[in-house]
This record gives C-alpha cells, sequence and structure tokens, in this order.
C-alpha cells in the first residue's frame, strides 16, 4: 500500500504451495542470498569440453561457487569472482570426472559478498541441477549434444558415445582405445581416433577414424596401410601388387587392396569387405565397394559415373541375392528372373520370357 488518499479493491489469492526458510543470521545487512537457479548450458559444454552452468541470482560484488556436494563443503568445482549482474556463466574446470562414479551427478551454488559474509548452500532452498553421469546408459548417438551430459569431454563416433585419448574417466571402456591407465584414456593402435594423437606409437589414424598400423608411401614397407598415398596406381603397386589407387569419394588419393588380396583390415579393401580366407572380395552392389574399371566388380560391371557396381544377370557372379537383377543367388551365381523381375536382355529371363526394352521387366513371350 503506498498511500492511504484512495480506495483498494479487495483480492482473494490461493496460494497452492507456501515454502518458509528460518535463517539463524545475527545481522541481516550481512544476509547474502544465493543463486536462484543454476542450469547446464548443453551447447557452451560442448564448446568448452567442460560441465558449463548459467546462475542467475541478484549478485552484487559476490564470488559464486558450485560445488558437486549437497552441503557445499568440498573444493568448487567452478568459481566466478566480483560478479555484480543478475546471471554469470561458470565452467567446471576443477571437475575431474575420474573420481566420480557413475551414475546421478547433483551441483549447487553458494554465494559470498565482498565482506567475506557466505550465503547458505542452494541446498538450503532446493536449487541445484543434475546430470546422470556416465556413457554406459546413452546407447547409440547421432551427435556430441547425445554424450556431453554422460561426460562433458565425450564426442559422437561411431554411433557411440567415445572419449579421446588424455581425457579423464573412472571406466577404461568409454576410451576409444577401449582401456585407461590411472583413470586416464590410452591410446590405441587399432582402436577408434580422431586424428593420429589418438593412436600409439606410429600408428595412424585412417579416414575411417580407426588407428592402422605404419607403413606405405615410399617408406620402405612392403605393404600399404592407411599411410599408403598416392597420385597413380604406380605409388601403390611399388609397394605391394593387386593394389589401386582410389579416386573418389573421401578416400581418395589413399591405396587400397583389390579382389582377391590378402589383409586383416577390410577398411583397405577397395570393396571394404574380407571373406572367409582373409582376402579382399570384389566390389559388388552389396557391399557397396568402388570400382574404376569392369574387373573390380564381381559383376564385371561398373558404372565409371558413380564409381559403382551394376547389377549380375543370369549367370553372372554374385555374393547375396540382391548382387542379382533376379535377387536369387545360388553357389554365387545369379538365377535367372522369373516374370516381372528385372532384366537387361531377354538372357537374364527364364525361358518362355522375354525382357521388355521399355520396363526391362521379363514377361511372357508374345
Amino acid at each position: 500500500n503506498q498511500g492511504t488518499s484512495f480506495a483498494h479493491d479487495n483480492y482473494l489469492i490461493n496460494i497452492r504451495e507456501f515454502h518458509a526458510y528460518s535463517l539463524n543470521v545475527e545481522n541481516l545487512s550481512s544476509l547474502v542470498m544465493p543463486a536462484y537457479k543454476i542450469e547446464l548450458n548443453q551447447s557452451d559444454t560442448i564448446i568448452n569440453g567442460a560441465y558449463t552452468f548459467d546462475v542467475y541470482g541478484n549478485f552484487d560484488i559476490h564470488d559464486i561457487y558450485i560445488h558437486a556436494n549437497e552441503y557445499c563443503l568440498d573444493n568448487p568445482i567452478a568459481t566466478a569472482n566480483n560478479i555484480s549482474a543478475t546471471s554469470t556463466q561458470l565452467e567446471a574446470n576443477n571437475l575431474s570426472p575420474g573420481d566420480y562414479a557413475p551414475g546421478n551427478l547433483d551441483f549447487y551454488t553458494i554465494s559470498e559478498d565482498a565482506f567475506g559474509n557466505k550465503s547458505a548452500c542452494s541446498k538450503v532452498y532446493d536449487v541445484k541441477t543434475s546430470v546422470v553421469f556416465g556413457l554406459d546408459a546413452i546407447g547409440t548417438c547421432t551427435g556430441d549434444p547425445d554424450c556431453v551430459l554422460g561426460h562433458p569431454s565425450a564426442i559422437c563416433l561411431g554411433g557411440n558415445c567415445r572419449l579421446r585419448a588424455g581425457a579423464e574417466t573412472p571406466k577404461g571402456e568409454w576410451c576409444m582405445s577401449g582401456t585407461a591407465t590411472n583413470k586416464i584414456c590410452d591410446t590405441s593402435s587399432d582402436g577408434w581416433c580422431v586424428d593420429n594423437s589418438d593412436c600409439a606409437g606410429t600408428a595412424q589414424c585412417n579416414p575411417q577414424n580407426k588407428c592402422t598400423g605404419s607403413g606405405g608411401g615410399g617408406g620402405g614397407s612392403s605393404t600399404i596401410s592407411w599411410q599408403s598415398t598416392c597420385t597413380d596406381d604406380s605409388d601403390c603397386t611399388s609397394i605391394e601388387e593387386n593394389t589401386i589407387c582410389r579416386q573418389a569419394g573421401g578416400n581418395a588419393g589413399y591405396c587400397a587392396y583389390l579382389g582377391g588380396s590378402s589383409t586383416s583390415d577390410s577398411s583397405l579393401c577397395l570393396s571394404s569387405e574380407l571373406n572367409t580366407s582373409g582376402e579382399c572380395n570384389q566390389s559388388a552392389i552389396t557391399n557397396g565397394g568402388e570400382c574404376y574399371e569392369n574387373s573390380h566388380c564381381v559383376s564385371n560391371i561398373c558404372d565409371t559415373t558413380t564409381n559403382l557396381c551394376d547389377y549380375s544377370g543370369n549367370g553372372g557372379s554374385c555374393y547375396e541375392n540382391f548382387d542379382c537383377l533376379s535377387s536369387s543367388c545360388t553357389n554365387e551365381l545369379c538365377d535367372a528372373s522369373d516374370q516381372w523381375d528385372t532384366c537387361r536382355s531377354t538372357e537374364d529371363c527364364l525361358l518362355g520370357l522375354s525382357c521388355d526394352e521399355t520396363t526391362f521387366q521379363c514377361l511372357l513371350s508374345p
């Protein structure tokens, strides 16, 4: 009521819920209130590589601390000094992820004014923010935002959340290498990677984001690897026979094995596929392998516009049913196309059927 010179209406207020707090302070002038809201900023967490919080309150030359302890008694994981604003942002640079077990992790805040007076821990006011720490429960991912709540350094790679070499972790299984030493992710000679720093020794990170061993590129190795760069086929065949210089796509400029070559790394095959004998298959519809000439394909038909193999016709070679125009592969040979199946010519169709040159389907002969 700002005065008595005019009449006021009467209002009825229905209060559904009311919280009362009692603070034991000798001098109310020194009362310091904590933040009234704390939120995890997911996008800035990705940028900073550390849990990043937006904190809201009425700050007047206040120091603000965030704790991973409900009584605010441990060392703060984040600090901001001399804040005079209604909001600020703090990075949890003092958080050591290797020290926390997977599970619910709560964060609280406390404020201190210029005279050293401190607020109560925000738990008193039920002010906190929480994350479910850990990568086990996340499952598959489509991007980094799916991962950073579980661990501030996690990234999405190969459909799963992973930690790069050097990241702190309580579990080695979360690392790209699959192992950790003293709660620090190890490098690897055959694990996942973003760049060479994730790989051990002389291993390098290939375009498929896997660490592979040394060799290639005129360095005296007798086998190609993802270090074997090239400008033409002779750069590869000078290292090892039955190889080729990739000419298209994201892997252009790297050597690859042609069909029939032995290797333990299917990604080095032009077809990206090994058979049970440890040899590269030829490229095919079903393995999505590249081709630059017909001989690279199990169908012996290469579309040099797309650098992908075409389907095999009747009697042509195949690995799977869908390598064939007829969608039927028996003993690695394509069966003839039945009525309504796809064809290129009448030779692709069962007896009594002919290939319609308009629809390219096998139809009853006239």
